[in-house]
């Protein structure tokens, strides 16, 4: 078998900007779209390939729920 070393290894980096818990009270929560693209892009910078996002309700921070996409309910 052969040995395999960590720094050869490849992984793949996911962030959950956004989760799905929380509102206006969690510090540190991006709410915003604005904030939900730079916490995003901050996460890139920082070795992420991936940013799953739940929308938020920008007056509660709250997850939002769509209907359809595109089209608030």
């Amino acid at each position: 078998m052969k040995d395999i070393h960590r720094e050869k290894e490849k992984v793949v980096v996911t962030v959950s900007v956004t989760g799905s818990f929380g509102d206006r009270t969690t510090p540190g929560l991006p709410i915003t779209p604005e904030e939900i693209a730079n916490s995003a892009l901050e996460s890139c910078d920082a070795g992420a390939a991936i940013a799953h996002i739940h929308v938020r309700d920008v007056k509660t921070g709250k997850p939002y729920v769509w209907a359809c996409l595109g089209k608030p309910k």
